[in-house]
């Protein structure tokens, strides 16, 4: 996501990156380890905004992957055990819901227009002109990303990788508890477990 506008950011940096971040998030309460991460990609972008806004995509591509895997598992463990884990109807507004929020969270008119009255009572002058090219770049970045939908993809095809091989570890841990289980039953269960 970093490199849409020729940015070479190697793999190893990445990893760098991510790694450190999810050090930080171990030890620190409230995903501290994310913001770590957008303040090393700032060494590569400089421009916090763009950096905020690559480590925010990154998690919401996670939970869009996170809700579509549960909304299937829980509709298949529906279908395949008969058992309701939850009411379809309110699986469905939820997923609206999901839907609308991350529609209205990219535009940028929007929330300009609800940040506007706290940034005007709260930020001080010597920080406003900073807090604006932040903004700016925050949501200058998502115009350029929407213009790379392989990128957009190829992003998400890891996270799918990436939930795939959490799954596939799980299995191996309820394997070696001695439990013997389907990979299915365990695909199922755990984005519900996760949601």
């Amino acid at each position: 996501l970093v490199n849409v506008e020729q940015r070479v950011l190697t793999f190893w940096r990445a990893v760098e990156y991510f790694f450190s971040g999810f050090f930080l998030s171990i030890l620190t309460p409230g995903r501290v380890g994310d913001l770590a991460r957008a303040l090393y990609l700032k060494r590569e972008t400089n421009n916090l905004g763009e950096s905020l806004s690559t480590v925010i995509l990154d998690r919401l591509i996670d939970v869009v992957l996170l809700f579509s895997l549960g909304f299937v598992a829980i509709v298949s463990f529906t279908a395949i055990f008969g058992k309701e884990i939850m009411p379809i109807e309110l699986l469905f507004g939820l997923s609206a819901l999901l839907v609308i929020f991350g529609l209205l969270i990219l535009k940028k008119n929007f929330i300009g227009f609800f940040l506007k009255p706290f940034f005007n009572a709260f930020v001080p002058e010597k920080f406003k002109e900073s807090l604006k090219m932040t903004f700016d770049g925050f949501y200058g970045f998502f115009g350029k990303i929407r213009a790379h939908p392989k990128r957009l993809a190829g992003a998400s095809a890891i996270g799918l990788f990436t939930w795939f091989m959490a799954f596939f570890s799980s299995y191996l841990f309820i394997l070696a508890l001695g439990i013997e289980i389907e990979f299915y039953f365990v695909a199922l269960i755990v984005p519900i477990i996760m949601l």
